[in-house]
């Protein structure tokens, strides 16, 4: 009996394992859409992700860059005899004296304004790059899904051609053998075919390629067939105008100059420190 029942019951787990799977396995699956596609290369692309550790570096920074540098504690000893009965000795030369105390740099209040005011163009150029960053990584998922769309749209085009150039050899043949055609007809048929094969080819590579771009930005899930259309986008003159000034590029630049500007305000003489007392 329980020669029976080890089989048996290897057989249920491997079920359970299965039905376990199986959700997740469909998860895996999805289609792969046009605004999926860029959502995936918001969340995962290596870019995106640089960006971001970026930006979190620059918020960090901006809190302690305008407080005071750390304490110096101040340890020494003056007059100390090397020579002599009393040399190395702490007490017995009245001369000989410990010192201990603390140091403290005390940057004046402009000083400390523009530190703050450099970590903060520092953050706000940070934020405006990664905004840049992920409208480039958006346009650039976008264009390699359209490759692939219009890729494969374009072999599935040649497949309707290979039925054809099928139906026309049948056709052929059968004129052939009732001496209405030369074989020689054929033959030409069968060249179409051979050239059709080719070309079907290289429209195979470039799905490919397509896809190995496309990967780059969100990873295996570019292997997944994609579902949908071509999105209908506004490319209305008046409202990419009305749009401009607000490009993330752009102002990733006005970021890049404010930044330069409180780093050269933070550099100027007039800003000097004052020593600890």
């Amino acid at each position: 009996m329980s020669a029976f029942l080890f089989p048996r019951r290897g057989y249920l787990g491997v079920l359970a394992a299965a039905f376990w799977a199986a959700p997740w396995l469909a998860a895996q699956a999805q289609p792969l859409t046009f605004e999926r596609a860029q959502t995936l290369a918001e969340q995962s692309a290596p870019e995106n992700l640089a960006r971001q550790a970026q930006v979190a570096s620059a918020q960090q920074a901006v809190g302690p860059a305008d407080a005071l540098p750390d304490p110096k504690l101040i340890i020494g000893i003056d007059n100390l005899p090397i020579e002599g009965p009393d040399r190395y000795t702490l007490n017995r030369d009245s001369m000989t004296m410990r010192r201990i105390g603390l140091m403290q740099e005390v940057p004046n209040g402009d000083k400390r304004l523009a530190r703050r005011q450099l970590a903060e163009a520092s953050m706000t150029r940070a934020e405006a790059e990664q905004r840049a960053m992920q409208l480039e990584i958006k346009r650039q998922t976008a264009v390699s899904w359209l490759d692939v769309y219009y890729a494969e749209r374009s072999v599935g085009l040649f497949d309707q051609l290979d039925r054809q150039i099928e139906m026309l050899r049948s056709t052929v043949q059968s004129l052939i053998a009732g001496g209405s055609a030369q074989p020689g007809e054929l033959l030409q048929a069968d060249q179409e075919a051979l050239a059709l094969q080719d070309r079907r080819d290289e429209l195979n590579r470039d799905v490919a390629v397509a896809r190995a771009k496309l990967r780059r930005w969100i990873g295996n899930e570019a292997d997944q067939p994609l579902q949908g259309g071509v999105p209908n986008l506004n490319l209305v003159a008046p409202h990419l105008q009305q749009r401009i000034a607000s490009h993330p590029e752009l102002r990733a630049a006005s970021a890049r100059v404010g930044e330069a500007s409180a780093e050269l305000n933070e550099g100027s003489p007039q800003k000097t420190e004052n020593k600890a007392r």
